[in-house]
């Protein structure tokens, strides 16, 4: 579970767009064009779910 949180945290992270795209965050098939998806605080949740798996 830790490397696939750092996999996917490099992965949104690193991305060079500014508020996600189909390469780290977007769906194409999502029905609902992906409203409500920030890139932002994905990227704060992923590393919020590794400090508190790191703490145990």
């Amino acid at each position: 579970m830790e490397s696939l949180l750092r996999m996917a945290t490099a992965l949104v992270s690193e991305c060079p767009c500014v508020e996600g795209c189909p390469s780290c965050l977007h769906s194409p098939q999502c029905p609902v064009r992906n409203d409500g998806l920030d890139k932002r605080w994905t990227v704060r949740l992923l590393q919020w779910l590794q400090g508190h798996l790191d703490s145990e």
